[in-house]
């Protein structure tokens, strides 16, 4: 290719699109996926890169089975794709959607594809025929009998597996305790390991050994999770002996890929390196493309002064799993490696997928420093996008802030950066919805993509023009029901806008203005809503009340 060239094993790229995609399928055929989607990223970084990158990385996070990161670039590809290009993007998540076993939503891409030009030509049609066929061969007429039994233990396990992954821990015990009494032994079980894991998240660490004990007395029975469990709640408690007798029994089971950074963990504190790698090459050889355990490896290699190594397990947990701490780590590493040792505060690593604690001091300094200053124009952008994600993992609930800075004062790369953040399926609606109203009531117009519980929509962001007489208290409310709106019907973003020019027009002829003041922008938002008659305004009082924060009062 003659627009790579190779200087002193150092790659040196010309940018060219072609070449980048040549140079990213030669790798993907070697295996090397690290390679490719490291040429991949370099040519994204370029001002005006062809957004076609995206769906090749995406391709490539298809070939390796992480259908999330496939889904988080297909969606954005289609932020940053012409409209005539869409059916690809929505063929590709349909079909990642269907491999990760999730029909509902692969349907819904599907179906979204056919909206657009081309949609015969799309490069994952074979997987949409597969699709096809299977419901039509698994069809059955939707006629059942539900008997809605809210004390059903089944719906019960339902609700804490829910309050689980909405990390809703303290709701969890009083739920599960009511299925100790089960004549179902995995019920019990699963109940007395929900309880642990919840007390243990909410550090009541007593509570949590007295219920993960009576699991362990199981011994191998038990399986995997309650052992690592245990292992970490003996540790936090300091129990270190309990804790390495725990351990030692799991040395010769074996999880599935979640388990595989907590077993090699608990292993490496409390058994030794030796086990831990072996841990390692087993893991490794089952699940080849896991961010969590490459990033293990790293750190053992870090330890053991091989940096060069490390430098490239951390590289391939980054890339394998996009976790900001292992971009750092890989950075780390290299530095090292080029230094010929470690610095003197890091010449050792702890096996925890986190930033160490000096480097989590820095960035507070910097948010605080651009918070306190407004000061974005003095971040780079590559900067920017590391402190973004940072926040994003660790402390999303800032991100609204963010947005508010970076409408302020900042790059349209990072605008659209913030932006990106309302398609990812890790970021909660609720910081989506306070995103969408920062957006909006700073000025920003046109189409912006969200996804709401994994389903994209496109919404329109425009502040009506209001008259001066309360013009103020009418764009913070607007604001606010734009949020709300775009996650529970964002279809009707036009008819809240139309509504809201309405109802300001009507209070200025009929009413009081300065009444206005006695209302919260909550509580207006929500009359906004109701005027501009948006059908979710009239299912259900009570969850209405809900969604802006208000009582039937």
């Amino acid at each position: 290719m003659k627009n790579i060239k190779i200087e002193d094993n150092v790659i040196k790229f010309n940018k060219t699109f072609e070449d980048t995609i040549e140079y990213a399928n030669a790798r993907c055929d070697e295996g090397d996926y690290v390679s490719a989607l490291a040429a991949l990223d370099f040519y994204a970084e370029k001002p005006r890169a062809n957004s076609d990158v995206y769906a090749h990385v995406a391709d490539v996070y298809t070939e390796i089975f992480n259908y999330d990161l496939a889904i988080k670039y297909w969606l954005e590809y289609l932020v940053k794709s012409p409209v005539k290009y869409y059916s690809d993007g929505f063929n590709g998540l349909g079909a990642n959607y269907y491999m990760k076993g999730d029909k509902n939503r692969a349907a819904y891409y599907f179906k979204r594809q056919f909206c657009y030009e081309d949609a015969e030509g799309c490069v994952y049609n074979d997987i949409l025929e597969e699709f096809a066929e299977n419901e039509k061969q698994n069809f059955k007429p939707d006629i059942r009998l539900v008997l809605n039994d809210p004390d059903d233990e089944k719906s019960k396990l339902k609700e804490i597996r829910r309050l689980h992954e909405e990390h809703d821990f303290d709701k969890i015990p009083p739920v599960a305790q009511t299925l100790l009494e089960s004549k179902n032994e995995k019920t019990r079980n699963e109940a007395l390991y929900e309880i642990a894991y919840a007390e243990y998240a909410c550090n009541r660490l007593k509570k949590a050994r007295a219920a993960i004990d009576k699991l362990l007395e199981q011994g191998y029975k038990a399986g995997i999770k309650p052992h690592l469990l245990g292992a970490f709640i003996c540790g936090a408690l300091g129990y270190d002996n309990k804790a390495a007798e725990i351990s030692v029994k799991t040395v010769d089971m074996f999880g599935d890929e979640d388990d595989a950074e907590k077993h090699i963990t608990i292993v490496y504190d409390f058994v030794g390196k030796r086990e831990a790698c072996k841990l390692v090459k087993k893991y490794n050889d089952e699940f080849p493309y896991n961010g969590d355990i490459a990033y293990c490896c790293g750190v053992i290699k870090y330890n053991d002064g091989d940096y060069k190594g490390a430098a490239k397990s951390f590289s391939e947990a980054y890339y394998y799993s996009r976790h900001y701490a292992y971009r750092y780590y890989a950075d780390l590493a290299i530095k090292a490696a080029e230094a010929g040792s470690a610095p003197d505060e890091l010449t050792t690593l702890q096996i925890a997928p986190q930033l160490p604690l000096s480097e989590q001091s820095r960035i507070l300094e910097e948010l605080s420093d651009i918070f306190e200053k407004d000061g974005l124009k003095r971040v780079s952008e590559k900067e920017f996008e590391y402190l973004l994600d940072w926040v994003s993992f660790e402390h999303e609930e800032a991100l609204p802030l963010l947005a508010m800075l970076v409408c302020v004062d900042g790059t349209s790369k990072n605008k659209l950066s913030i932006k990106l953040k309302l398609t990812e399926n890790m970021i909660s609606e609720e910081v989506k919805r306070d995103i969408v109203s920062v957006l909006c009531n700073h000025g920003e117009t046109g189409k912006i993509a969200i996804t709401v519980s994994g389903y994209l929509h496109f919404i329109n962001v425009e502040m009506p023009e209001f008259q001066k007489r309360g013009q103020t208290v009418f764009k913070n409310a607007y604001a606010f029901a734009l949020g709300v709106c775009a996650l529970i019907a964002p279809e009707e973003t036009d008819k809240l806008f139309f509504g809201a020019l309405s109802m300001q027009d009507a209070i200025v002829r009929y009413c009081n203005v300065g009444n206005l003041k006695m209302f919260s922008p909550n509580e207006i938002a929500c009359a906004l809503c109701v005027y501009s008659k948006l059908n979710f305004c009239f299912s259900d009082i009570k969850a209405l009340f809900n969604l802006f924060s208000l009582s039937e009062l």
